[in-house]
């Protein structure tokens, strides 16, 4: 028999749906009929989704209580696991109640394609060995054979070392990138893509094992690669949504430790602001830009935004310790009224006392007369406010007031006179 070329084709694991009676995009991975209460419904899982999300969301929409819920995904966990044991079919007799770690397509000589299937502790060159005299494939074709199978079921690990026995390669479990349902002729199918699958190749090996025409098989490669397309592009905006979210989140994070930072400080400055008759405090710490706080501040506390370059000067001036306007005017006002209250210092205030039977009587207040005032009206005055005959004591109380004022002006005038006298005095002794 001639050396036959053996085509060795990749196994891809993906989702795709080939029929002449329903499109692709239509049929979710798996749709399981349910009962809420008495009422028959289903939960359709599609591409792309996450189950435990799909299952929360039905939950969801048909108020499930917590309870429920937790049961309906024990549910659909376990249905899960029934399905992919019947869609992944029965083993090998020599392998009973096993599914395959692998299946590779293997192209023959007359054009068939069939799968040489490894299963978790097979050793690899008797599997090879096994499948070459099953398909009558020539024992000088073997050794090229076994070399491309462990290509594609070996780690690449170098330090990597077979399990043991004679040619034994340790077979890890392969990683499924799409699981697609394809639809043929009313009946599901799987096509499974594994990393480092070629679509082609692996599209052809479906279409021979199913025996599709050549145009059902390039119908269902541009449906397949179609869906992978999308799923690459779903996937790309998913992580970069994904990544922007964390992004914010991490941004969020760190204003919230700058605020808890800012919190725990001691403000270098706070400065009291009316804000429409309330007054709210502004504070600076160590490291702010005077601007950016009080473009802050203006923003938090909803007012307009032409106010930040005066508030900006009057926190200016206020660190600086130059006063503002406003302090400026407030300090005028102030020293008047402090002019003011100088001026209403009385000129004469005397304590008055009288004899009185009575010992829990109140004392009287005292009497106090201002410049410029007349000596009598305030006795009259005093007399009437405090009950007191009037006739009698209010013009001997007059008579107190007007002496005690004529001492007090002499006493100013001397004081003037003796600083006047040691002034010159000085000055002539110089």
């Amino acid at each position: 028999m001639a050396k036959a070329s053996w085509i060795l084709l990749l196994v891809v694991a993906l989702a795709a749906t080939v029929s002449t009676a329903r499109a692709l995009d239509s049929l979710p991975f798996i749709e399981m009929p349910l009962y809420v209460g008495e009422q028959r419904t289903a939960l359709g899982i599609y591409e792309g989704d996450n189950v435990n999300a799909a299952v929360e969301k039905f939950g969801v929409t048909h108020a499930l209580s917590p309870d429920e819920l937790t049961t309906l995904k024990a549910e659909v966990t376990r249905r899960f696991l029934s399905i992919a044991q019947a869609v992944n079919g029965a083993p090998p007799a020599a392998a009973a109640a096993k599914e395959p770690l692998f299946e590779i397509p293997v192209g023959l000589q007359d054009g068939r394609v069939v799968p040489l299937r490894l299963f978790e502790g097979d050793n690899l060159v008797r599997a090879v060995r096994q499948f070459a005299k099953e398909q009558n494939i020539p024992e000088d074709v073997i050794p090229a054979l076994f070399e491309e199978v462990k290509k594609r079921v070996v780690p690449a690990d170098p330090d990597a070392k077979p399990s043991g026995g004679d040619g034994d390669a340790a077979l890890s479990t392969p990683e499924i990138i799409f699981d697609i349902p394809i639809d043929v002729d009313g009946d599901v199918h799987y096509l499974k893509l594994y990393r480092g699958d070629v679509l082609g190749d692996r599209v052809k090996a479906f279409a021979v094992e199913h025996k599709l025409t050549d145009a059902l098989a390039q119908k269902m490669l541009e449906a397949v690669a179609e869906r992978i397309r999308t799923s690459q592009e779903s996937e790309r905006a998913a992580e970069a949504k994904r990544a922007q979210q964390q992004q914010q989140q991490q941004e969020q994070e760190r204003q919230e430790e700058q605020e808890e930072e800012k919190a725990k400080a001691q403000p270098l400055y706070e400065i009291p602001v009316d804000v429409n008759g309330a007054v709210f405090p502004l504070r600076l710490y160590e490291g702010d830009v005077l601007r950016a706080a009080v473009e802050a501040f203006v923003a938090q506390n909803g007012l307009d935004a032409s106010t930040v370059p005066i508030l900006i000067d009057e926190v200016a001036a206020r660190i600086s310790n130059k006063p503002s306007p406003q302090q400026q005017q407030q300090q005028q006002q102030q020293q008047q009224a402090a002019a003011t209250a100088a001026s209403l210092e009385p000129l004469v205030s005397l304590a008055v006392s009288l004899d009185n039977p009575n010992p829990d009587a109140l004392p009287l207040p005292p009497i106090a007369m201002y410049a410029g005032e007349s000596s009598q009206a305030v006795a009259d005055a005093y007399c009437k406010a405090n009950g007191l005959d009037v006739a009698t004591i209010a013009p001997q109380l007059a008579q107190v007031l007007t002496e005690r004022a004529e001492q007090k002006t002499q006493e100013q005038h001397h004081a003037a006179a003796g600083v006047t006298a040691a002034a010159g005095g000085g000055a002539v002794s110089q």
